[in-house]
């Protein structure tokens, strides 16, 4: 039987999840579990009663965590984009310090910039690129599938990387909105009892929640030796990652809400997530 503090750390984590900018790796990290989450997952094949057993309280914990809140998140870009936008941006940029320790551990070498400088470069360049083109559209179709499945791959390793938000990557890509739209649709669908609708969007969601259970498994061990073995290099491409985030986030800002009265409140939103964030993590 599982304790009641385990559950509760499970629900911070899978709500720090579902924030971009922040990173459920790096509170369980911060919580003293991360550990342990790692190790039942790179040792489920060899001790499947034990690593199940470590992980049910923390996936049912981060389960009840995603669902209790993506129905405000939604909520939050739907009447206040510019606002919520800030402060996603500023619990992003307040955990750069906190990563920029790991490479300047191991100094700060060209290879390391050169690194942070193209993943730079790939992710502002993909965002603009994808600026320009349709918003993104799910269903239940072998297209969409063929895209989330790969997306969760990646969002797996995200998950498992200490300090890199996944939902920050889905917002990047323009599939944050998407799919949160899509998971709030399935649970407003089950709880009135409408299963077609519920059929629907089930088969949406599942590719890219197999993707994400496989690509637990697949990365867990892949970026625990990365973050061993190369951790200056891999803290460095994660870094480009993290700074071109808010290029991407200020591109999905409608114009028409830039009022003053919303600027005034949304700077005010940055600047106190930004300080939440730098103090959270000690910085």
């Amino acid at each position: 039987m599982f304790s009641l503090s385990d559950l509760c750390k499970g629900i911070l984590v899978g709500a720090a999840n579902i924030l971009p900018g922040i990173s459920g790796s790096a509170l369980a990290v911060s919580m003293g579990i991360y550990g342990q989450i790692i190790h039942a997952i790179t040792h489920i094949l060899k001790e499947p009663k034990e690593s199940l057993k470590t992980l049910f309280p923390y996936l049912l914990g981060a389960l009840c965590g995603v669902i209790g809140l993506s129905f405000t998140i939604e909520y939050l870009f739907a009447h206040y984009p510019l606002q919520t936008s800030l402060i996603f941006m500023g619990l992003i940029l307040g955990g750069v310090p906190s990563l920029f320790t790991h490479t300047i551990k191991e100094h700060m070498t060209p290879s390391c910039m050169g690194l942070c400088a193209f993943t730079f470069l790939i992710i502002t360049g993909a965002t603009l690129l994808h600026s320009e083109g349709a918003p993104v559209y799910l269903s239940p179709s072998l297209s969409s599938a063929g895209k989330l499945f790969p997306l969760g791959l990646v969002s797996a390793a995200t998950l498992v990387v200490p300090g890199v938000s996944g939902s920050m990557l889905l917002m990047m890509l323009g599939y944050y909105q998407p799919l949160l739209s899509a998971v709030n649709q399935f649970l407003r669908s089950a709880a009135d009892f409408d299963f077609s609708s519920a059929w629907t969007q089930g088969l949406i969601l599942v590719p890219f929640v197999l993707g994400i259970l496989i690509g637990l498994f697949l990365c867990a061990k892949l970026m625990d030796d990365l973050l061993t073995r190369f951790r200056a290099i891999t803290y460095s491409g994660i870094l480009g990652l993290i700074f071109s985030s808010p290029v991407v986030i200020l591109l999905e800002i409608p114009p028409q809400t830039l009022t003053p009265s919303n600027i005034l409140t949304g700077m005010l939103c940055f600047f106190l997530s930004l300080c939440f964030t730098c103090w959270n993590l000690g910085q």
